[in-house]
């Protein structure tokens, strides 16, 4: 049972802490020179999110 494991926790600070790089850049990444620019790197943040 879930409250029976000292293992499990009802945070998730794990998560939050691996998004935090891109959470605190996204001032940085609001301008960008042209609509394409903006496309690829949604992309490849994405990709890198994911992998």
């Amino acid at each position: 049972m879930y409250l029976d494991s000292p293992y499990l926790t009802p945070d998730n600070n794990v998560c939050e802490n691996a998004i935090r790089p891109f959470v605190l850049g996204r001032k940085n990444w609001l301008f960008n020179k042209s609509p394409a620019g903006a496309k690829s790197s949604c992309g490849i943040y994405s990709l890198i999110e994911t992998a």
